[in-house]
């Protein structure tokens, strides 16, 4: 009898290890599809989100709602993108973005993803022509880094979205200025601008997080190709790219200092810090110190810009 106990036991823990070992290498090494090629990021690195591709639905005829009737749900406090194109004033409710992750728009002639992952509080913009062709993107189901790997419709690549690339490094998006804000700031600043419907197609509670206490806890997913321990995991930081050199800015010091000049990639840069928007973006200064042009800075916690860039500048106080 005892015999007969010790190898059911056996064979339990065996099953029990199996099953484990099956766990680690659906999300370390998941089937990878067409499209996936080794070169900046290795297949390896790539890990399964646990959904299916589009699993998370990305918006792809968004429509658009007045102030008043987003004001109706969307909390005070609750941030989102804010975008601007010519005359054109959009706000992209991470209540929404939060259930979406891919907006797939247009402004007039322009073709714009707005992009946010909830797991590393990234929000960026990007341009979607690629090569002269508009691209429409979707969730992958696939992580790198915690952070969303996108796909595009047209040729089945992948895309990082912490570094707007294919995971070759072969081709780019633009990334085009964007700001986070909150719904009471934006209302204001913007009373006739426009709000991303909640008329999506698809059915959500667009006033749940599901994500829960996420963005509060320590807790990071998923595994990193590297770790940074200059600030801890979700310090939130924001980031800018300079040709090659990557620097990023603790929100803290932007919003003590409200003004950060430095050069980056030798280029004379300023980040500032709006009070009256409680917003944070970047510019250009040309040769007299004076702003010119505003280029893209983008929010996330410190672990996914830290993993995605290991070589990056980061300011600190003087």
């Amino acid at each position: 009898m005892r015999r007969s106990t010790i190898g059911i036991g056996l064979l339990f823990l065996l099953g029990a290890a199996l099953v484990l070992w099956g766990m680690y290498w659906f999300y370390r090494m998941p089937p990878q599809p067409k499209g996936v090629a080794s070169g900046t990021i290795a297949e390896s690195d790539l890990v399964s989100s646990g959904t299916l591709e589009n699993g998370i639905p990305s918006i792809d005829t968004p429509a658009f709602e007045t102030v008043a009737a987003a004001d109706q749900y969307l909390k005070n406090d609750g941030e989102g993108v804010s975008v601007t194109v010519g005359r054109t004033h959009r706000f992209y409710p991470y209540q929404i973005l939060v259930w979406h992750e891919i907006v797939n728009d247009t402004f007039g002639d322009e073709a714009v993803a707005v992009t946010y992952d909830p797991l590393t509080g990234t929000a960026i913009a990007f341009r979607r022509t690629v090569d002269g062709h508009a691209h429409s993107f979707e969730t992958s189901g696939l992580l790198w880094n915690d952070n969303l790997v996108m796909k595009d419709r047209e040729t089945g690549s992948l895309w990082s979205q912490l570094l707007g690339t294919t995971l070759d490094g072969a081709k780019t998006l633009d990334r085009i200025p964007a700001t986070v804000m909150t719904w009471a700031t934006w209302r204001q600043t913007y009373p006739s601008g426009e709000v991303l419907s909640r008329e999506t197609g698809s059915t959500r509670d667009y006033t749940r997080d599901p994500y829960g206490n996420y963005a509060t806890s320590p807790a990071v997913l998923f595994p990193l190709t590297h770790v940074d321990a200059r600030l801890t995991a979700k310090t939130r930081v924001f980031g800018l790219i300079v040709g090659s050199t990557v620097a990023t800015y603790p929100f803290d010091v932007i919003a003590q200092m409200k003004e950060i000049r430095e050069t980056v990639g030798g280029v004379p840069l300023e980040v500032a810090y709006d009070e009256d928007t409680e917003s944070v973006s970047a510019y250009r200064l040309n040769i007299a110190g004076e702003r010119d042009e505003e280029i893209a800075v983008f929010p996330s916690y410190w672990f996914a810009i830290s993993a995605a860039f290991p070589n990056l500048q980061l300011y600190q106080l003087p």
